[in-house]
């Protein structure tokens, strides 16, 4: 433990004495629990959880002993039901259980995906304000969530510069933050969103702004010719992939669109890393979020 995070030795025995209490205590874990089963009374364990620990860095150590090269950091947001009024930040969150915003509290989960093992090891939660906390301080939703990386980036891109997150992080406000600070983003867009085949036409030498883009790319109707394709085993469809230009985000991206057996599905993938393998933007994105 102390390799990871920097502490004394009696704050090493009380975390691992914590640790422990919370695989063995049975029901409701709470401080009376913990005085009555551990070895410290219950305004210890008050005092001692008042006290900041760097859970971030002890998990990072953690995962990294366990995993393999091919991974990923998970971005997740979570709507969590609680009622009540003196709970710290409760506002009104998007739940997408229930497909509308509700009171209660949001958590964003960190974690880091081995696509080879298809396991995600928890690194972190943190709990966003509200809409109205956040105004305050001239913070958007997403603002937030760039901030949560940004101040974890050190101990994040130590495991891997790769982020990993839902459909609605396919914002051009996030994926630029997130490049700015050096991660590369794997993400799905919508199903109807705008995307412009790259040029192959040669510079004409002539005073002219050089052609970029070469017409619409009708998801219904792709023209397979520009594309990678990549067929899947045991019938579970193909990847079609190339590199594009998102109207949504305002550059080029690596598209992976893939196609059921029967051709009457289609789902859009992407990554900003253009030199990244299709299947590999697939199976990460369905790791998480299968």
């Amino acid at each position: 433990m102390k390799s990871a995070v920097k502490i004394n030795k009696w704050r090493e025995k009380f975390m691992l004495e914590v640790l422990l209490l919370y695989l063995i205590i049975p029901g409701r874990i709470n401080f009376l629990q913990l005085g009555r089963y551990g070895h410290f009374g219950e305004q210890r364990y008050r005092q001692q959880f008042g006290r900041r620990f760097d859970w971030l860095s002890f998990n990072a150590s953690l995962a990294a002993s366990r995993t393999g090269n091919r991974v990923a950091i998970a971005f997740d947001p979570s709507y969590i039901i609680k009622s009540g009024k003196r709970t710290p930040y409760m506002g009104r969150f998007w739940s997408g259980c229930a497909k509308m915003a509700k009171r209660g509290l949001e958590i964003s989960g960190i974690g880091l995906i081995d696509m080879d093992l298809h396991t995600c090891f928890h690194l972190e939660t943190v709990q966003t304000p509200p809409t109205k906390t956040l105004e305050q301080v001239k913070y958007t939703l997403i603002d937030w969530y760039l901030h949560v990386l940004r101040t974890r980036k050190e101990i994040l891109q130590r495991l891997t510069n790769y982020v990993i997150a839902d459909a609605y992080f396919s914002k051009s406000t996030f994926v630029e933050g997130a490049l700015e600070m050096g991660f590369h983003v794997i993400s799905r867009f919508r199903d109807d969103a705008y995307f412009r085949y790259l040029t192959t036409e040669q510079p004409t030498g002539k005073r002219e702004r050089p052609q970029l883009y070469d017409g619409k790319i009708e998801i219904e109707h792709l023209e397979e010719d520009r594309f990678e394709i990549i067929n899947l085993e045991n019938g579970k469809g193909r990847i079609l992939s190339a590199v594009a230009h998102s109207r949504s985000l305002s550059r080029d991206i690596l598209l992976c669109i893939w196609e059921s057996e029967d051709k009457k599905v289609r789902k859009l993938y992407f990554s900003t890393d253009m030199q990244m393998k299709a299947k590999d933007v697939l199976d990460f994105y369905r790791t998480r979020f299968p």
